[in-house]
């Protein structure tokens, strides 16, 4: 006689769930700056499979595996959309700020009010920054005019570029002070 042992194993499956967790994290603050490029990184992203990140009103340009650049072109919000293959889509929205007005500079010297004749003189060029400011921003100065203001006659010229023209350093040349 022959026995036959059947042994079954019983293998119980769960379905195991995990939460899946997207944050973003700007480079410098809780907000990004419109019209200039943000790195902004985004945490979790390598646990989606073929994820696909896009932006709504700026550009965007991967800067690395979890890290992109961002350019807002609009003051107020930046959406970000993160989507893979399964349809799972996070969105995240990002305060946007106008970066600053920049001081101007004559000669790298900033100073409200007058300047004396001397000084005057000794001024070639325009230089804008942005004081207090966590990023170094260049401003190119493509043109700027002076206006020179008697009790006969007001003169102005076009100044082309940060340099001081020739024309622009003999208008200062005469000037008695200077009013900025």
């Amino acid at each position: 006689m022959r026995l036959f042992l059947v042994v079954s194993f019983l293998f119980l499956i769960e379905n195991a769930y995990c939460q899946l967790s997207l944050s973003y994290i700007p480079a410098k603050e809780n907000f990004i700056y419109a019209g200039v490029d943000n790195i902004v990184t985004i945490n979790g992203l390598k646990q989606l499979e073929n994820p696909v990140v896009t932006v709504v009103w700026g550009s965007l340009k991967k800067t690395g595996d979890q890290s992109f650049s961002i350019n807002p072109m609009n003051v107020d919000s930046c959406l970000i959309f993160v989507k893979n293959f399964l349809d799972t889509q996070f969105t995240f929205s990002i305060k946007v700020k106008p970066i600053p007005e920049p001081d101007p500079y004559l000669n790298r010297i900033i100073r409200n009010g007058f300047s004396s004749n001397i000084e005057v003189r000794a001024l070639d060029s325009l230089f804008l920054t942005i004081n207090n400011f966590d990023w170094k921003v260049l401003f190119k100065i493509d043109s700027f005019k002076i206006t020179r203001i008697t009790s006969q006659s007001i003169k102005t010229i076009t100044n082309i570029g940060a340099q001081f023209s020739v024309k622009a350093k003999e208008l200062m040349k005469i000037a008695s002070c200077l009013r900025w």
